[in-house]
């Protein structure tokens, strides 16, 4: 069975979008940044939830409960559950890095930035905006999306242009991962590329055309 990076009692710290260090523990920083909720028939609601032994999901949209996964215990079901928390957190860009200490998160920050205070909050209101252009962006295309029952080539090539900064900085990561011989992360972040471009909607193309609009654009 995988198992988490840390476990889910282990205090920890991160850096606030103030600047300022907090300490959380590891199970309510996954459910923090990596829980996700949807619009589901009776509320807002958890995307993923455990019902008994079993993984139970409510799908892309909210409206199509299913079964994610059939366990043999309610551990077993904890622990998948847990592992896609912290696969959404990895992938969050707005999550900050979990350090098991806070040396660990100063060296860190003194090895990435070396700089003050007032830049860190500078980087930070950067990211937020990022991401909203994203979420704006995002939005639109689920608008068009909802508007014609399956999404076409041409909304795909369009996100990617009307993201195409961000969409170059993440191919840049792409082409060092793959420089370095990285294959599980770059395969990992390949997928999340992918997958936010389409909306996670593989209906008229498959993955690897979706990739390949990429690469193109």
């Amino acid at each position: 069975m995988k198992t988490l990076n840390f476990k889910t009692s282990q205090q920890g710290y991160i850096l606030g979008q103030k600047g300022e260090i907090e300490n959380i523990t590891y199970s309510d920083y996954l459910r923090e940044f990596g829980g996700d909720e949807t619009t589901t028939p009776r509320g807002i609601a958890p995307r993923l939830f455990i019902d008994g032994k079993d993984v139970m999901t409510y799908g892309i949209r909210g409206n199509n409960l299913a079964t994610y996964k059939v366990c043999d215990t309610k551990k077993e079901a904890k622990n998948i559950l847990l592992l896609n928390w912290e696969f959404n957190a990895s992938e969050n860009w707005d999550a900050p890095k979990f350090f098991p200490t806070k040396q660990a998160l100063m060296e860190d920050l003194a090895g990435l930035h070396g700089r003050s205070i007032v830049v860190l909050k500078r980087y930070f209101r950067i990211l937020d905006s990022r991401k909203n252009a994203f979420l704006k962006a995002k939005k639109e295309m689920q608008e068009l999306k909802d508007a014609q029952p399956i999404s076409t080539r041409d909304m795909i090539v369009n996100f990617i242009n009307e993201n195409k900064q961000l969409v170059d900085v993440l191919k840049a990561e792409l082409d060092f991962l793959k420089l370095v011989n990285n294959q599980s992360d770059w395969q990992a972040k390949a997928n999340a590329l992918v997958q936010k471009v389409s909306n996670n909607d593989f209906r008229v193309l498959n993955w690897k055309e979706i990739y390949n609009l990429i690469k193109e654009k």
